[in-house]
């Protein structure tokens, strides 16, 4: 598909990708395993977004292909006159000490999307086979963490772009 993109891109044509990877983090930026609820570091949190990532990779590959677009855009050599990627940790509410206004209102937002996010993704985990009560009680339980922010969670970002050559190699 990269290709297909650079053919079609006009000479000093930028590609963008941004896309949040299916991993949650925590306050240190490492990412939080799955533990068995009761287990001492439990979160519904957690729990909801490995559901998610297994029925998503239950319905094709692609779930985990964002995390390979730098490397496929280095692959193609010359084509790109320029590559680049960037990580961005965005805090899941606004719960940093010291945190600028915009930061705050960032944060703010990405609280807001991901709550919103979870109610989307009920159909997705009943299509998987969990059942109704499982998952409303995943998302009530996961809604309550977030709008309280009883854990410190980080959302990771990525950004890769590539810049066509504005003269033909």
């Amino acid at each position: 598909m990269l290709d297909e993109i650079a053919e079609v891109l006009r000479p000093g044509g930028i590609f963008l990708a941004a896309d949040g990877d299916m991993f949650l983090w925590d306050e240190n930026q490492d990412v939080i395993p799955l533990r068995a609820e009761g287990e001492p570091g439990f979160t519904w949190t957690s729990r909801l977004f490995h559901a998610m990532r297994d029925a998503m990779r239950a319905r094709g590959p692609g779930v985990d292909e964002s995390l390979q677009v730098y490397d496929w855009l280095q692959e193609q050599g010359p084509i790109w006159e320029r590559i680049g990627r960037e990580r961005m940790f965005v805090p899941l509410g606004p719960w940093k000490e010291n945190m600028t206004e915009k930061e705050k209102y960032i944060s703010g937002i990405m609280q807001q999307n991901f709550l919103r996010m979870v109610d989307s993704a009920r159909p997705l985990l009943l299509s998987y086979g969990f059942f109704e009560e499982t998952v409303d009680r995943w998302i009530a339980n996961v809604k309550d963490e977030v709008q309280n922010m009883k854990h410190r969670y980080y959302i990771r970002w990525l950004f890769e772009w590539a810049v066509k050559p504005r003269q033909a190699n």
